[in-house]
């Protein structure tokens, strides 16, 4: 760490001081973003750094054999020019995918959009071109060597600026088989083949078979929340719009288009609390006198509201503790659908007025459309207890495998008895653990 951190400030200036390489985590994606960016993009990149320090610890006499050994090796690998080329390959990737992945893992994101964003990812890997990343990954080869010839470092280090030229390899042939090897034999086409063609069609095949099927089923998911029911009311929706949801869930399409039509034409008066319903009944006199309305409370079951002019904020339902926001962090109903299908519920419309609209919305609200959360906490996990297993000895790790095995009995145990054991083992102890 001392030999990093004395190459970084001798060769870089303000902030890029404070750059370090980023550990590759099994579960972040962002992680081998960051670590590709910081090692191979831009002028102040860390690989000439990088370089730099290999070669000092493989130098050196301070370092033991192992080290040295696996210094060299690396140096080697990062200097070879098929390495180079494969990073400058997944830098427009990761640029891609980066903000799209990114948004994926949000709390409030629109299913549509994120489609969208995946459609496009999809397109700026297919335009790809073989020639644009050669040429890149030449002018970043003439920079690095620019650069490692500044610092003065030992001249023996040259980084490749072309593909090697390697022995061809020729197979025998059997006796069944007619055709000669047709193996490509110029080692830039066969890098082109082998590698960059191969990494292409499996990203954009990966991607197109996780998002690209379910499409028109997410695009139908849109049409039942309420910011889109003016669409709907101007008749601005497709013939095939909803198909795909009334196949899944088991209701007549063109009775679902009805129900949908007729309550996205209701849905403003419906969702009125009960004050402005009933203002218009009243006289002229009540109307204008809004100061001395009576406002009751409505009770709606286990549904209960609080309005504005602008927006719904819900206090007490399921929704309380949703992460459907705007951006202001106040809960809008026009983007929840669990606020919509708890209001159909709470007023009786579920049953038979929009029992096709109401199935719909229970099929949809049944979809498992992220793991990322669930993921994370994971993640997590995982770091506590690997953290815990280093730093806890063997007669601790002994100790609460136990605890573990006998919960039964570790259940029935006082807490107040274990503590008091606890404090009369030290002094320290007994001093830090009493309360009063």
């Amino acid at each position: 760490m001392g030999v990093w951190k004395e190459i970084q400030e001798k060769l870089t200036t303000g902030q890029n001081k404070l750059k370090k390489l980023q550990k590759i985590g099994e579960t972040r994606w962002w992680s081998r973003e960051k670590a590709l960016l910081w090692m191979f993009d831009g002028n102040d990149c860390l690989y000439p750094i990088v370089i730099n320090a290999l070669d000092f610890v493989a130098t050196s006499k301070t370092f033991d054999p192992k080290s040295i050994s696996e210094a060299n090796s690396l140096k080697e690998k990062l200097c070879q020019f098929n390495i180079i080329v494969t990073a400058h390959l997944f830098l427009p990737i990761f640029k891609s995918i980066g903000p799209t992945s990114t948004y994926l893992q949000s709390k409030n994101l629109d299913i549509l959009n994120a489609f969208l964003m995946v459609d496009k990812c999809i397109a700026d890997i297919s335009n790809l071109k073989f020639e644009n990343v050669l040429k890149s990954s030449k002018d970043f080869v003439l920079k690095m060597n620019n650069s490692l010839h500044k610092i003065a470092l030992n001249k023996e280090i040259f980084i490749e600026n072309d593909f090697p030229k390697n022995r061809r390899r020729i197979k025998k042939l059997m006796f069944d088989e007619v055709c000669d090897d047709e193996a490509p034999t110029d080692p830039k086409q066969k890098f082109r083949v082998e590698v960059f063609q191969c990494i292409i069609d499996q990203l954009r095949t990966s991607l197109t078979e996780r998002f690209t099927n379910n499409k028109s089923l997410v695009a139908d998911m849109q049409y039942l929340l309420p910011k889109h029911y003016n669409d709907i009311r101007n008749k601005l929706i497709p013939k095939s719009a909803l198909q795909k949801l009334s196949l899944l869930s088991s209701v007549d399409h063109s009775k679902l288009i009805d129900e949908l039509e007729h309550f996205a034409g209701i849905y403003d008066k419906i969702s009125k609390p009960l004050y402005k319903k009933t203002v218009d009944i009243y006289d002229e006199k009540t109307n204008n006198d809004d100061d001395n309305l009576i406002v009751t409370d409505m009770d709606y079951e286990d549904f209960s509201l609080d309005w504005d002019d602008t927006h719904l904020s819900v206090t007490e339902s399921e929704c309380e503790h949703s992460f459907i926001r705007d951006e202001k962090g106040i809960h809008t109903r026009e983007n929840c659908l669990i606020c919509v299908f708890n209001l159909l519920h709470s007023l009786y419309l579920h049953m038979p007025t929009y029992s096709n609209l109401y199935a719909a919305m229970e099929y949809v609200l049944t979809l498992s459309v992220t793991q990322v959360n669930c993921e994370r906490v994971f993640s997590k996990l995982k770091i506590i207890k690997n953290r815990l297993r280093a730093s806890l000895s063997n007669d601790r790790l002994d100790a609460f495998l136990l605890m573990s095995v006998e919960k039964e009995i570790l259940n029935d145990l006082n807490f107040e008895d274990i503590l008091d054991i606890i404090k009369n083992s030290s002094h320290t102890l007994s001093k830090l653990l009493s309360f009063t």
